[in-house]
């Protein structure tokens, strides 16, 4: 006996066939060979309209990739825009401070320049003072001898 093909017909219970967030009831097709093996076969109608779903989300996302990509050229210019500024500011700030510093040293000399002429009038005025005090020492001696010399010469004189 030859064996006779089998059967086909809808199942009662049909799978909704699910691809990425797409749920499509499919029309399936139950075979039935043994009782051991059952085949579940989609008809070409549903394959392609399955295909072109997934085709059509494979152009939106690369459209969407091809926008992410656009945005990611966008920030990278952005940020080239913000190196460049923030190189401009660094050189200028390195500018301001190397001219700081010459500034700070240079006052620093003027400053160390004053302290020296100050320490050097001082010394000057310390020098006036003691040689002013020896000579007011001598002063003193000196008139009180001529005291002396007067009351003498007074004595001498008047006896």
């Amino acid at each position: 006996m030859a064996a006779t093909p089998p059967e086909r017909r809808p199942s009662p219970d049909a799978l909704p066939c699910v691809v990425g967030d797409l749920r499509v009831a499919s029309k399936l097709l139950v075979t039935e060979g043994n009782l051991d093996t059952l085949e579940l076969m989609m008809s070409d109608d549903v394959t392609v309209h399955i295909l072109t779903e997934i085709r059509d989300e494979l152009r939106d996302m690369r459209d969407e990739i091809r926008g992410t990509n656009q945005r990611l050229d966008d920030t990278h210019m952005e940020l080239r825009g913000t190196n460049q500024r923030l190189d401009d500011t660094r050189t200028r700030l390195e500018l301001r401070i190397d001219e700081t510093r010459s500034q700070l040293v240079e006052a620093e000399i003027r400053t160390a320049t004053r302290f020296v002429e100050l320490i050097a009038s001082s010394r000057d005025v310390h020098k006036l003072l003691v040689d002013r005090f020896d000579l007011r020492d001598r002063v003193e001696r000196v008139e009180h001898d001529v005291a002396e010399i007067k009351t003498a010469l007074k004595k001498q004189s008047g006896s």
